[in-house]
């Protein structure tokens, strides 16, 4: 099975630069910071409009120009690895609008066939893909990957059904996750032991790529619970599949070692719950709740989630600890340069009396094994570590926070950032 996605992003980029005289330095952006965090803000209202707000990351202070148009209700972001380009998704109008980072504007748009909560973006900023499980699929059960060409800002044919499947293998596609050299897309919907794992090569060369989707294989296996989301390792040679089991109405939470060569599987045991992780180096994080976990004394929370730490060296998957973190489903997670983890969770155990302030985000400190939970309530959207500086962007309940990793406290006054509207998403562009 072979699909090929043409892409003449190099040549329109080349053409602008030699417009520009030929100058290989990078222009500075119309705002005129040189190291930028978007924050997409959703509301539209008298005092607010929707877009995405410009940050100057270095200051931690709003740009002075004003935000880029980019749709009615802008809320999830993906960021290419070359800072090219971001793909934002609107929920009002399931429309992506794709961002030139460096204009500082919108380039283009396309219309899924539903909305998505799961995108990716290839390195190189030439082709994006987003799950919506919603697409009518004719005579099998509704979900697909949508392949977005980033040059022509279309739609091409969608991820294809696996080969030999008689059902929708890509059916309720809910998360993707996209391999750092490009070469796996893993899909995970519906299946309660199965996943898909879409296979794609570059035929072309790095100044006219040329994107094929490979194959897509169905992976059927009782080391499989429920699969919801993925890490790849540092080589890229093996995925680490988080296995919901419970809190996703299977048997047992796991993690699974996807080996791509031959995509055999080995498990280990993640009691705590396993919905989301990130790894540093070999080791890896995984975060989930088990319903039965009681909190540690010192709250007022009865049940907590857990933090599992796992190395990964040498292939196998070893479970070094796990320390109680906030409940609630764990969907974002982000490990520092100084190694600190944090993890943000949605519909957890809020607690607000005279003795105790806890939300929905935990903050485990590798360095001395201590846990500390966030203060501010309210669901985390988003969590950006602040690249060369030990701060933290954080949106919880629609609003910026930042956070030090000196401290695993909120920085200074002075270094928050009032965001007017709601704040779903943020991510670094440079």
């Amino acid at each position: 099975m072979r699909r090929t996605y043409p892409s003449v992003l190099a040549l329109v980029l080349l053409g602008s630069l030699l417009s520009c005289g030929g100058s290989s330095k990078t222009p500075t952006p119309p705002s005129g910071l040189k190291f930028r965090a978007f924050i997409s803000q959703t509301v539209t209202a008298t005092t607010a409009a929707p877009g995405l707000l410009i940050v100057n990351a270095l200051l931690d202070r709003a740009g002075a120009t004003s935000a880029i148009s980019a749709g009615p209700s802008p809320g999830l972001m993906a960021v290419s690895a070359n800072k090219q380009l971001t793909m934002v998704f609107n929920s009002s109008d399931d429309q992506v609008n794709v961002v030139d980072n460096q204009q500082e504007t919108s380039a283009g748009r396309i219309t899924l066939p539903g909305p998505t909560e799961s995108l990716a973006i290839s390195s190189d900023a030439t082709i994006g893909f987003a799950a919506v499980p919603s697409t009518a699929v004719s005579g099998m059960a509704p979900g697909s990957v949508e392949i977005v060409n980033l040059s022509t800002f279309a739609l091409e044919a969608p991820v294809p059904n696996c080969a030999s499947a008689a059902v929708n293998c890509l059916s309720g596609a809910r998360f993707i996750v996209l391999s750092p050299d490009n070469s796996h897309l893993l899909v995970f919907g519906n299946g309660t032991n199965s996943m898909a794992v879409v296979s794609l090569s570059n035929s072309g060369t790095t100044s006219t790529p040329n994107w094929t989707v490979e194959s897509v294989n169905q992976l059927t296996s009782n080391q499989l619970d429920h699969p919801v989301w993925a890490v790849f390792s540092q080589d890229g040679s093996t995925a680490f599949i988080m296995n919901c089991g419970p809190e996703c109405g299977g048997t047992a939470a796991s993690v699974s070692a996807l080996k791509l060569s031959d995509n055999s599987l080995t498990a280990v045991a993640v009691p705590g719950g396993a919905t989301y992780g990130a790894a540093f180096g070999s080791t890896l994080y995984v975060a989930g709740t088990n319903a039965s976990t009681p909190c540690p004394a010192g709250t007022s929370a009865t049940n907590c989630g857990t933090l599992t730490v796992i190395e990964t060296a040498g292939g196998g998957l070893h479970v070094l600890k796990s320390v109680p973190i906030t409940n609630g489903y764990h969907s974002r997670m982000a490990v520092t340069s100084d190694n600190q983890v944090f993890i943000g969770a949605q519909g957890c155990t809020n607690v607000f009396n005279s003795t105790e302030h806890r939300g929905c985000l935990s903050i485990y400190n590798a360095n001395n094994g201590k846990v500390v939970i966030g203060t501010d309530a309210g669901d985390v959207t988003s969590i950006q570590p602040v690249t060369g500086r030990n701060n933290v962007y954080v949106i919880e309940d629609g609003e910026l926070r930042n956070w030090s990793t000196l401290t695993d406290a909120l920085a200074p006054s002075q270094n928050q950032l009032e965001v007017l509207g709601e704040a779903v998403d943020v991510k670094l562009v440079d």
